[in-house]
């Protein structure tokens, strides 16, 4: 029988973690030890953030144990202490997940922020990243080259949880999902196994990691495919919120067939204070048009400019900058950082018809939350062109990806906050039909992840059978294995989570 504290939490016990360290070189926290609460100013790149979560929703959570491995095998020697002690470990990346898929209260939490290693081969155009790294780790090493990965828009955001999950960002438009460029992997599975994977070598597992989130093992290495991109023409135009109809409208008719050396996104969001905005604009709701063009520069200031032409913004930033400046710009920006409160919705839509914008429109500038945004991004492209059956994701026939997410610090408008971003949500439900987007979801989502892997759904049952079938992986945007009954994760209660 597992220990209990007084206080009736599950505990590892001295003679437990003795046995362990004796296999496992890396740290480890229990509750009271120096490090277990995590560093000041979460945030930072190479922050080691201990229990502390970007999602401060679910921050209340205490794990068992904290183990931070330094390599794979210190990865398969906790997951067989997990396996025989009848733990059930999350795992934490970059920790940047709208679930809060590393929060493991009365479990064991698995932290890669050790394994941050990035290897550039600039002839190959791959790079070689660790299970824990962020973008900021890929992006200023792949940017000494001329090079870049299919990256997320958020500096401190892991590149394991994107990429498993999908991902897509400022490249997209021209490479494709992140989970597309996946060369080869490295993954522990449930029974402690090192498998290094690719196209010819476990090709069911290599293909169920272009989307499977952390169902099927903790990977602790990735080898992404790498694209030429240094230089780039920046433009973004700004807009007070209640024009949001009338921008949306052009942007999204203007936007149709563009280069896919175009990257474009629309946002409704309040000013921030941190940019070097007339303090007369901070704080005031805009919507904005963010484009980035990763071409001939001339080209772009000339297409950029046309938006700019169709109605003057309020604010207008346009300059020449190198794509690693721009994978940092968001950070910052609404709920971006760590600790905020937050809730996220989200889907896909073919198009944005009349009826969706006039939807759209009427509640984007209205948001109840000031830290929060409204965001569609154009995601077209390579995305499209990928048979079902080459990706479990079933998300092919997209143009936009539509976010609704809110962020805020007070516990007492948590019932508030969440019920703006659902209504918001039902509202614009009847118009989404391009599938779902993984990484965006929330707890309590188990038909949306299943309608996320659509006709793939039965096989990646079977994979999760094959490799995991007890599902000691769960902490995640569930699959459970086929034959079983759908297995929700071991989260914690309301009242389990209070501190």
């Amino acid at each position: 029988m597992r220990a209990l504290s007084a206080a009736g939490q599950r505990t590892v016990t001295d003679s437990e973690l003795a046995e362990l360290r004796s296999g496992f070189r890396g740290p480890l926290f229990r509750s009271g030890d120096s490090g277990y609460d995590g560093g000041s100013g979460p945030g930072r790149p190479g922050e080691l953030y201990g229990r502390l979560l970007w999602n401060d929703r679910y921050a209340s959570g205490q794990p068992a144990l904290i183990a931070r491995p330094a390599t794979a095998a210190d990865v398969a020697a906790i997951v067989n202490f997990a396996r025989h002690g009848g733990w059930h470990p999350a795992v934490r990346g970059g920790g940047h997940s709208s679930a809060a898929h590393a929060e493991s209260h009365n479990d064991i939490l698995i932290d890669l922020s050790l394994m941050r290693s990035v290897h550039v081969d600039p002839r190959r155009r791959t790079v070689q990243v660790g299970g824990g790294a962020t973008w900021w780790d890929v992006d200023r090493n792949t940017q000494l080259f001329g090079l870049a990965a299919i990256g997320g828009a958020i500096a401190h955001t892991g590149v394991g949880g994107l990429a498993l999950g999908g991902g897509h960002g400022r490249l997209t438009r021209k490479y494709g999902m992140t989970a597309d460029s996946l060369v080869s992997a490295e993954v522990v599975t449930a029974d402690g196994e090192v498998h290094q994977v690719d196209a010819d070598t476990e090709p069911d597992l290599f293909w169920a990691l272009h989307g499977g989130g952390g169902n099927f093992g903790v990977v602790t290495r990735l080898e992404l495919r790498l694209y030429s991109v240094r230089d780039v023409w920046l433009d973004m135009c700004w807009w007070p919120a209640d024009q949001t109809q009338k921008i949306i409208g052009f942007w999204r008719e203007w936007s149709r067939g563009q280069p896919p050396e175009l990257a474009t996104s629309s946002i409704v969001v309040n000013a921030p204070d941190n940019r070097g905005l007339d303090p007369s604009l901070v704080g005031r709701r805009f919507v904005i048009v963010t484009n980035l063009w990763h071409g001939d520069l001339e080209a772009g200031r000339a297409r950029t400019r046309q938006i700019r032409d169709f109605a003057k913004p309020a604010v207008a930033f346009t300059r020449e900058t190198t794509y690693g400046q721009t994978q940092s710009m968001n950070d910052g920006i609404a709920n971006a950082d760590f600790g905020y409160r937050n809730y996220t919705r989200t889907s896909y839509l073919r198009d944005i018809d009349e009826a969706a914008l006039a939807t759209y429109a009427s509640w984007a500038p209205n948001q109840r939350s000031n830290s929060g945004l409204v965001e569609l991004i154009a995601v077209d492209g390579p995305l499209n062109q990928v048979a079902l059956s080459e990706s479990p994701l079933d998300a092919r026939a997209a143009r936009f990806n539509h976010i609704i997410t809110a962020g805020w610090t007070d516990p007492a408008e948590d019932e508030a906050q969440v019920q703006w971003v659902d209504d918001f949500y039902a509202a614009m439900r009847p118009h989404y039909d391009a599938g779902i987007y993984l990484n965006y979801l929330d707890r309590g989502s188990d038909e949306l992840v299943r309608e996320a892997y659509g006709r793939n759904w039965d096989r990646m049952r079977e994979l999760k059978r094959r490799y995991d079938p007890g599902n000691l992986f769960r902490r995640n945007h569930n699959i459970p294995p086929a034959a079983d009954e759908p297995t929700k994760a071991d989260e914690p209660t309301k009242k389990e989570a209070s501190p």
